[in-house]
């Protein structure tokens, strides 16, 4: 009986980057991975919440740019990089594939690659344009159709989606039988 994957099955997968079935197993690794990051994300936001209170009367904008900083390097760098450990660690990427399907496995992994990278391409050509257009005052069609701006998107887009492939290409296992 098949049964239908719901939003949150989706979003957990994509997020975790698990590719097949979400079994009983992951989803509770996964449930305990995220446990973990709320317990440390939560107790860090009581702290640096008390922390920026007290110093934001005498020096709000160093007491901004500091909350700023240290919630990126925590969530982006910290709790991110747990996660990806963690999920690496216990196996939960790997995708294991029969020996007469991994050619097809393989060229579905690149495609996907191709339509990541292309897909980051454009987001990052959209969100440079509206930097643009937003800090420096040109027009939309200047930030846009901007030459460097078009290049630095093509070439962030190809290697994010190079780096993709290669990632999801390693996560692809022989089973042999």
């Amino acid at each position: 009986m098949n049964k239908k994957e719901t939003v949150s099955e989706k979003v957990f997968k994509r997020f975790y980057g698990i590719s097949g079935v979400l079994d009983e197993y992951k989803r509770g690794e996964i449930n305990r991975i995220g446990n973990n990051a709320f317990i440390i994300l939560f107790f860090y936001s009581l702290l640096s919440n008390f922390i920026a209170t007290l110093f934001a009367t005498r020096f709000l904008e160093i007491t901004l740019w500091t909350l700023i900083v240290s919630n990126l390097i925590l969530v982006v760098f910290v709790l991110g990089g747990y996660v990806i450990l963690a999920v690496g660690n216990l196996n939960l990427t790997v995708e294991e594939v029969e020996v007469d399907k991994v050619l097809k496995t393989r060229k579905q992994v690149i495609k996907k690659g191709v339509r990541q990278g292309l897909s980051f391409g454009i987001g990052m050509h959209l969100l440079t344009a509206l930097t643009t257009v937003v800090s420096e005052g040109e027009s939309i069609r200047e930030g846009l159709f901007s030459f460097p701006h078009i290049i630095s998107s093509l070439l962030a887009g190809l290697f994010f989606g190079v780096t993709m492939t290669v990632v999801m290409l390693n996560r692809v296992k022989k089973i042999e039988e």
